[in-house]
């Protein structure tokens, strides 16, 4: 063939492509003679620019390779095939009949029609098996696997001799190697390759078919005698058949080396299944390649499919694994950084949720298999049924729900995700903290462990045990003496319930944070217990506090005052047995703590007028329960009866209220009676006035106490929307502040327990302040759904918030009590 022009096929492609003047030019008549007959559908026309472009893009080398060398030597060779081919068997017009074909690039090519006898005979000659070594050249290629000799038909009697044969009498020059490929065509063949491209794949097979940096035509090439083996030989003899274990495991280690390459991986891939499929089913559970298309691997779809046949459910690894497998679903960054507890959640949760089955009409197409060769010289797989299984790869709905379960299993674990991104920490009790209970049964972590044996040591026999925060802070990663910050105690706290343990100080509740050597109360929890479904709230707690507070007046809390106490104040709810024990383990520890009555004023002056008078008698009674009332009770009084709105002297009038001596006419009405006229005179004496000692004890009227203890329960339903804690820790500074000079002020030993200074707002309060400022003003009601939402209790987050606020702008972001106000301009200084 002569010379040919790059720029002159280029040309002819881009301007007259439509009518294949490209094609005729390069003498590839029959595509030629298919873009003429299709020009009207403008098709051929831009093919052919794309061919233009393509080939003006070309290496002027590789452009004369591949459409002038190489295709003369092809039809030399083709003609040298038929020529011999006559000269061996003379007459052979009744044996085989020649054909003339013209390939994709004009290329001709002599096929031979040999019936499926003679076919068979060629390849058992030419077939070097597994294991057995074969020398072309002076080439030593070891391991067989390879068809050598001069004669091979391709199998469907088109493509003339099989592009796999190695032929020997073929030229092979080293000096001319190409291991780039660049003389390499689409579809190469070992005689239609160039003499050096010959010794680059000989040099390759004699070095073990392992070299990653070859050309894949190469690989190709030695793969297309494998398709043969298995496809066509195979067949029709049972040696090729128990050679097909070897050929697999050639492929499966050619993947290996050779699995990122464009092509080879699908139709490597393709052909294991497939053959699989055919020979061995069973092993397609086993052995199946992962998917590297947009498919479920077919050893995920066998199994689905057989357990869906056989069971008519799906266990829950096999469900894990279809999920995973699939190309319809995704996973989100908490399941990719954390997929053993992923796993581990979704298994769990596929079992509670799906207990009934996960499909519930398995009816679909039978799961079937086929393969189209990569060599020209075979003809294809047909489809072959795989046991009569269903395929499950056109099921959307199972996908869907556990789709829809596998991002609620991120949600759960995403503020664990976060921190381990955040901190490379998977095993410390803050790390755990942020575990969903069910996964924590499984933990193992010596820090965990520990501290579980250490609480079981202190609780004994007992539901409850008053220790301090050492016994837990030990196993926390904070050093000794160092400042706790309440998120720290936030999250112990959350820890410990998913282990069945509470602990006061809870600053989930707005309790004020507390360090080391400050007292605890720890206690068992119930099963199901949870923060976020208890009765007992921040505003309870904070009426506990003012009482605990009154009783302590005279540093000391009678038997009666406390059991009065639990008993009037628990009987405003009906509460769970969880809620009991909070609330005792609250009461014991306001006791140990000693509160202050900083930060209720605000909160008591929007309560409603009328319910502040019997507010007001509840904590008087409260005080007056263990049968007197000194002048300590009554001066703390004093100071909650103005937060209430009341003045102070109301404290003296409803503690005389309460005493033995008084009237009855305060209660009763009063009888007027006219007395018998006596004829005697009586001198009346002088009243006798005794002088009541201020720090004497008044002796009340226990009916009394108990009547108004009754009235009192009348502002239960008030109690919900009272008060919020926001203690802190500068509570009991602030008291002393206000009752002691200046002068003689102590330090406060708590004060070393503040959170560090412009600590970063955590995760979950800053996702809350983020859906918090859509708005400006919200109902309360709104914003309590929202922290719920959140999984946060409005109290203890506001101050958390409005706490960080201060430290950054010495302003509160959040405002109001019935209306709540967000400050923006604060809120974006916060967010950034």
């Amino acid at each position: 063939m002569a010379s040919k022009s790059k720029t002159v096929v280029a040309l002819l492609a881009i301007f007259f492509g439509s009518f294949g003047a490209h094609r005729f030019y390069l003498r590839s008549y029959g595509l030629g003679v298919l873009y003429l007959l299709f020009c009207w559908t403008l098709i051929p026309g831009l093919i052919g620019f794309v061919e233009g472009v393509r080939y003006l893009l070309m290496d002027e080398r590789k452009f004369r390779a591949k459409y002038t060398e190489v295709s003369s030597k092809k039809n030399e060779i083709a003609s040298d095939d038929s020529s011999e081919a006559e000269r061996r068997h003379g007459d052979t017009s009744a044996d085989f009949t020649m054909e003339l074909s013209v390939g994709d690039e004009g290329e001709v090519s002599v096929g031979s029609q040999l019936n499926e006898e003679e076919m068979v005979d060629q390849s058992s000659k030419a077939w070097v098996p597994p294991g057995e070594n074969v020398s072309i050249d002076g080439y030593e290629i070891p391991g067989g696997m390879v068809y050598v000799g001069t004669e091979l038909s391709s199998v469907d009697g088109f493509h003339g001799t099989d592009a796999c044969l190695i032929d020997p009498t073929l030229d092979v020059d080293a000096s001319e190697s190409d291991p780039e490929g660049i003389r390499m065509s689409y579809w190469p063949s070992y005689s239609g390759i160039d003499s050096g491209c010959r010794a680059t794949y000989l040099e390759w097979l004699a070095s073990g078919r392992r070299d990653p940096d070859i050309d894949i035509g190469y690989v190709f090439l030695f793969f297309y005698g494998l398709e043969r083996r298995v496809l066509f030989d195979a067949q029709h003899s049972s040696q090729a058949r128990s050679e097909i274990p070897r050929i697999l495991a050639e492929v499966e280690e050619l993947l290996e080396v050779y699995g990122d390459e464009s092509s080879f991986p699908g139709y490597a891939t393709r052909f294991l299944n497939a053959v699989r499929a055919k020979y061995d089913p069973e092993s397609l559970t086993k052995n199946s390649q992962t998917s590297r298309g947009r498919e479920i691997p077919l050893g995920v779809r066998v199994k689905i499919g057989r357990q869906i046949a056989e069971e008519g459910s799906l266990d829950p690894e096999v469900a894990f694994e279809w999920f995973k497998q699939s190309p319809d679903t995704y996973l989100r960054t908490p399941g990719q950084r954390c997929e053993k507890k992923f796993k581990s959640l979704f298994l769990a949760k596929y079992e509670e949720r799906f207990e009934q089955g996960l499909i519930d009409d398995a009816n679909s197409a039978p799961l079937a298999v086929s393969y189209r060769a990569a060599s020209r010289s075979l003809p294809g797989l047909g489809d072959v049924e795989i046991d009569g299984l269903p395929d499950i790869s056109a099921l959307s709905e199972p996908l869907e729900a556990m789709q829809e379960l596998a991002n609620e299993c991120c949600d759960e674990l995403d503020s664990y995700s976060r921190h381990v991104g955040k901190n490379d920490d998977r095993d410390s009790l803050e790390a755990l903290s942020f575990l969903p209970e069910s996964l924590l049964d499984d933990q193992q972590s010596e820090a965990l462990t520990n501290c579980i044996r250490a609480i079981e040591n202190e609780l004994g026999g007992s539901e409850m045990v008053e220790t301090n925060l050492d016994l837990l802070l030990e196993y926390w990663p904070v050093e000794s003496g160092e400042d706790v910050r309440k998120r720290d105690l936030r999250r112990l706290a959350n820890l410990l319930e998913k282990i069945g343990f509470g602990v006061e100080p809870d600053t989930r509740f707005s309790a004020p944070s507390r360090g080391w050597g400050d007292p605890a109360v720890i206690y068992r929890l119930p099963p199901e217990a949870h923060a976020e479904t208890s009765a007992v709230s921040d505003d309870i707690r904070l009426i506990q506090k003012l009482a605990v507070n009154v009783v302590l007046a005279n540093d000391e809390v009678a038997p009666e005052q406390t059991a009065y106490l639990a008993e009037n104040l628990g009987s405003f709810l009906e509460l769970s047995e969880s809620d009991r024990l909070r609330l005792e383990a609250h009461r014991r520890w306001l006791v140990l703590d000693s509160p202050t009555l900083h930060g209720v004023r605000q909160r008591a002056a929007d309560l409603p007028d009328e319910q502040k008078p019997r507010i007001a008698k509840f904590l008087t009674a409260l005080a007056c329960s263990d049968g007197n009332i000194d002048s300590d009770e009554i001066q703390e009084l004093s100071k909650v009866y103005p937060m209430l709105g009341l003045d102070e002297g109301v404290v003296h009038t409803h503690v005389h209220q309460l005493q033995t001596s008084s009237s009855e006419a305060d209660d009763e009405p009063v009888t007027i009676q006219q007395p018998e006229t006596t004829g005697e005179d009586y001198e009346i004496p002088e009243p006798r006035v005794e002088e009541e000692s201020p720090s004497s004890e008044i002796e009340l009227d226990q009916d009394r106490v108990r009547k108004t203890l009754e009235e009192s329960q009348e502002v239960s339903t008030f109690l919900a929307d009272i008060f919020e804690d926001d203690e802190d820790e500068t509570e009991k500074n602030d008291a002393q502040q206000e009752s002691q000079p200046v002068e003689n002020q102590p330090a406060d030993p708590k004060s070393s327990t503040t959170d560090d200074e412009y600590e970063d707002l955590d995760e979950d309060h800053r996702r809350f302040l983020v859906s918090l400022s859509q708005k400006q003003q919200w109902e309360r009601e709104e914003v309590e759904e929202l922290a719920r939402e959140h999984g946060l209790f409005l109290g203890a987050a506001v101050e958390v918030i409005n706490d960080y606020a201060f430290e950054l702008v010495e302003t509160p972001v959040i405002e109001g009590t019935d209306e709540i106000t967000v400050n923006k301009d604060v809120s974006e200084e916060i967010l950034g």
